[in-house]
């Protein structure tokens, strides 16, 4: 397995990377890396933004909204919310498994005396609020899987930014749930980037350092043409 040391808080750049990375074959092995984004709003594939998002407060503190290439649900984002993405091979097997995605980080979450658990079809819960949303996508036989990890995140903001207002209209819905950070609940103290590395650290077996791929200057032209023809316009992120 790689990873990649995305130091990148773009979250237009950090969505078109993603994208790129599970649609081209830069890399044969199976890949696991942790990123942040800048303030933003992600929501849904097959979402719309009207309906999830208190537009008003959004525009007014300039909180820009992405749409992501996965399904589920809205999420808020900022530099106290970590992102963790795997791209792995093998369709068949790991598509809609999302146990084999996040059993691994709820070990390494409890290894530090957190009581975190699964709860279908995809979050992981700590005592009995959310921490962690997570969606997938696939291209050919490549299957992405992307997480959040509530840190220390701003869920006053995310409580402002995500006023869902359906009127029994037939779309795809975001599951409100309580959430909570996991920094007030460890027994040290950690910024978030501290934990990234504890996260990235721990995925491995190894050092990480000895896995790390480095993306070209062609890829990352061809990463940054993306994020401007897609997504960074409004017929993207505000399609219906």
């Amino acid at each position: 397995m790689k990873t990649i040391i995305n130091d990148s808080t773009n979250p237009y750049f950090n969505l078109a990377l993603e994208e790129y990375l599970l649609k081209n074959d830069i890399c044969s092995d199976d890949l696991f890396y942790v990123w942040r984004n800048d303030k933003s709003v992600i929501i849904g594939r097959n979402q719309d933004p009207l309906l999830e998002v208190d537009m008003d407060y959004v525009r007014l503190n300039d909180i820009p909204i992405v749409r992501r290439i996965s399904g589920g649900g809205t999420v808020f984002q900022d530099l106290g919310n970590i992102n963790f993405t795997y791209i792995t091979n093998n369709v068949s097997e790991h598509l809609n498994n999302y146990h084999y995605f996040l059993d691994p980080i709820i070990k390494i979450l409890n290894n530090l005396g957190l009581k975190t658990y699964f709860v279908e079809k995809s979050h992981i819960y700590l005592e009995h609020k959310k921490i962690s949303g997570n969606a997938q996508s696939y291209y050919k036989n490549k299957v992405i899987h992307h997480g959040t990890l509530l840190f220390d995140s701003e869920l006053e903001i995310l409580d402002l930014c995500l006023k869902p207002r359906y009127n029994d209209q037939n779309v795809i819905k975001s599951v409100m749930a309580k959430t909570t950070n996991i920094k007030g609940h460890l027994n040290l103290e950690a910024t978030t980037l501290e934990f990234m590395e504890y996260i990235l650290s721990n995925i491995f077996i190894d050092d990480y350092k000895k896995h790390i791929l480095n993306i070209g200057e062609h890829d990352l032209r061809e990463i940054n043409a993306l994020m401007k023809t897609k997504y960074q316009t409004g017929s993207w992120n505000y399609k219906k």
